[in-house]
Order: structure tokens, then C-alpha cells, then sequence
């Protein structure tokens, strides 16, 4: 049958770099890609994020999503959400992947840090906005990941 290197991710769209180099590095060795991990959201999560995101506030909000998982997330709670008026909103977005599924979902959004590409570059970006008044003091600040 042959010696097998089992890589415990999901295969990649296109050319897998991971398996690429290691049937480089060992040939004749076949790769393959076995899902360790399934990514959900729960009903709780849902509901929690509608409710932050569709009730009425003062208080400005501002969402931080570090990952296409969470802009799933967001648009998974508003496909469920019966009315929810949203008005222009701060999101911080570490990658372009995210900011383009988050503003397929809020299309209004401010999109901020889309290519900041680290967590520590959007967090300075967050920063900035906070220092300068972009940010208010009093923003909620959301965090999902």
C-alpha cells in the first residue's frame, strides 16, 4: 500500500503547499488531508450575537473579527434575525478574506484593518482609532475570533 503522511486539516481549494513539500522532501510518499476539526456555531452563539448586533442602543458598537469563522458567525445570527435595523458600524477585519465575508453580510460596515494581516497590526490599528476619536470612549467593543 505504501507509507502515507496524514495531514489533520481540511484540504485546501487548489495546490495544498503543505503537501506539496512533503512529497518534495519524501517521494513516493502519498499525503492526505483527514478534517480534525468541524467548526460550528451554536444556537446560544446566534442568539447572543443578534442580540448585540440588533438591539436598539445609544451606546455606538464596534465589531473585531480575526477570522472568516466569525464573519460566518455574524451572517449565520442575522439570517435568523426577523428585523434588525443596523446602521453604520466599525468592524476590524485582520485579513482580506474576512472583510470581504463581512461585507457581503453588514454592506454598510465600516471596514477597517483589512490588510493589516496580524492580530498585533489590528490591534494598533484599533488603537489609533481609539487615541484619535474615531473610536469613542464609550464604543462597545465586540471580539469574536
Amino acid at each position: 500500500m505504501g507509507r502515507v503522511a496524514v495531514l489533520l486539516r481540511s484540504a485546501p481549494a487548489g495546490a495544498d503547499p503543505y503537501a506539496q513539500a512533503i512529497s518534495c522532501a519524501l517521494p513516493g510518499l502519498r499525503v492526505e488531508n483527514v478534517p480534525a476539526l468541524s467548526i460550528g456555531i451554536c444556537q446560544t452563539a446566534r442568539r447572543d450575537i443578534r442580540n448585540i448586533l440588533c438591539t436598539a442602543s445609544e451606546q455606538r458598537k464596534a465589531l473585531i473579527l480575526t477570522s472568516s469563522n466569525a464573519a460566518d458567525a455574524v451572517a449565520s445570527a442575522l439570517e435568523e434575525a426577523e428585523r434588525c435595523e443596523l446602521r453604520s458600524l466599525p468592524v476590524y477585519t485582520v485579513g482580506a478574506s474576512t472583510a470581504a465575508r463581512i461585507a457581503q453580510t453588514l454592506p454598510t460596515a465600516e471596514i477597517r484593518g483589512k490588510t493589516s494581516g496580524s492580530a498585533s497590526a489590528l490591534a494598533s490599528i484599533v488603537a489609533a482609532d481609539w487615541e484619535s476619536g474615531y473610536l469613542s470612549r464609550d464604543t462597545a467593543l465586540y471580539f469574536l475570533s
